[in-house]
């Protein structure tokens, strides 16, 4: 069974990033991105992560909205 010297429990969300944004298409248009990257944000995925980066064993619970 796998211990934790941490666990967080709070907002955990998805930041959605884009590049390059060449331009902005028009209403209903669309544009191509070369790069997406998908990275956890949130108050407790905030904390996880720099707590993991000290060396601190960490988990984390979270709970998918409904939005």
């Amino acid at each position: 069974m796998a211990t934790f010297d941490a666990v967080f429990v709070g907002l955990t969300i998805l930041d959605i990033a884009g590049r390059p944004v060449v331009a902005i298409p028009p209403r209903g248009g669309v544009a191509f991105i070369e790069q997406i990257r998908l990275n956890p944000a949130g108050t407790a995925a905030g904390a996880n992560i720099n707590a993991a980066k000290l060396g601190i064993r960490t988990a984390a619970v979270a709970l998918p909205g409904r939005r």
